[in-house]
């Protein structure tokens, strides 16, 4: 679109041209204004006719003048900005350091005006015992004049003691005697404290568990329950061996714990392993452990299957090292025995492997 701008006027000096355009309500910050010292951009018809590759050189001119005076202004700027920065540093720095002065000299005079205070009480002092000190001498001038010899000495009436108190004695209450008071508590199953909601749930697993060893009762006895010569341990022992024999491995364990209920002595934790009770397996071999010693020739097989299935126990739970120490423990006892070699080099492996 082609605009026609006649109202203008312009003036020239030596180096410089002037162009005033009136906008005419137009915003400025709309306008944008093309300043060169060597181009100056005109619409003429006549332009076609004309050569205008020396007005298309002088444009690129103007263009590269005034990039290059952009350029320069922007470099300007930032130096001038660096130098308010530094100079804005060097004030924050100085006002910092006149704080501290301040703060200093605020410090010292304070330190200045506690010790002017401390040497004029210390003054005071003095000068009030100084002052005491002088009236000494006055007062025995005084008593001297009145009293006499100041080391006559005056009799002193002595004080009657009136036993006020004499009748109000209280009779002497014999010492109490010391008792101690037995508190038990009440029996109970489980390790956790009792809690109402949990009650239910309770008396179900122990109805289940009685149910449970009646029923593995009626498998070691015929009636369902022990008799006299049914609670021999040697009985129980050979019952449980021959449950063990038969598979049935929680009912020989059942036995051997009855059995070990009136011998202590009697081996159970082969039951327990092969009912994957390893837990159980594991504190019946340590208690059997407990009771072999002495160690003597005598018990040597009994504490080799002791460690054996204490490590049996701790791999199963997943306790290779301590099952490989048992396993070590077993084969220093018997060295000859291939089968447990054979197992410790396996449990080695892989403890290295994990």
């Amino acid at each position: 679109m082609f605009i026609s701008v006649t109202d203008f006027t312009w003036f020239e000096s030596d180096g410089e041209v002037y162009v005033s355009v009136p906008l005419k309500g137009v915003p400025s910050k709309n306008c944008d204004v093309f300043i060169s010292t060597r181009y100056v951009k005109l619409v003429m018809y006549m332009l076609s006719t004309e050569d205008k590759g020396a007005l298309i050189r002088i444009r690129q001119e103007a263009i590269a003048e005034v990039q290059a005076r952009e350029t320069e202004r922007e470099k300007n700027n930032c130096k001038e900005k660096r130098l308010g920065e530094k100079a804005a540093l060097k004030a924050m720095m100085r006002i910092e350091a006149e704080e501290r002065n301040r703060c200093e000299e605020i410090k010292k005079y304070a330190t200045f005006t506690a010790m002017q205070e401390l040497v004029e009480s210390q003054k005071k002092i003095r000068q009030q015992a100084e002052e005491s000190n002088a009236e000494i001498p006055a007062a025995r001038a005084f008593v001297r004049k009145d009293y006499g010899d100041e080391n006559t000495v005056l009799p002193v009436s002595t004080p009657v003691k009136q036993d006020i108190l004499k009748g109000c004695e209280q009779p002497r209450v014999p010492v109490r005697s010391n008792d101690t008071i037995a508190v038990s508590f009440t029996p109970r199953v489980f390790p956790t404290p009792e809690r109402e909601s949990m009650k239910d749930d309770e008396e179900k697993w122990l109805r289940t568990q009685a149910e449970r060893r009646r029923a593995l009762t009626s498998k070691v006895a015929e009636n369902g329950d022990l008799s006299e010569a049914e609670k021999d341990p040697i009985w129980l022992q050979k019952k449980a061996a021959a449950l063990f024999k038969a598979g049935d491995f929680e009912a020989a364990a059942f036995a051997y714990t009855e059995a070990l209920k009136r011998a202590p002595k009697l081996p159970s934790s082969a039951c327990y392993l092969q009912s994957r009770n390893f837990f159980r397996a594991l504190e019946d071999a340590s208690m059997a452990l407990d009771l072999l010693k002495p160690a003597v020739p005598q018990n040597l097989n009994s504490r080799i299957k002791a460690h054996v299935r204490r490590g049996v126990a701790f791999c199963n739970l997943q306790m290779l090292k301590e099952g490989i120490s048992e396993y070590e423990a077993a084969a220093k006892l018997n060295p000859a025995d291939a089968t447990i070699q054979e197992d410790l080099n396996r449990l080695k492996a892989m403890m290295s492997n994990t």
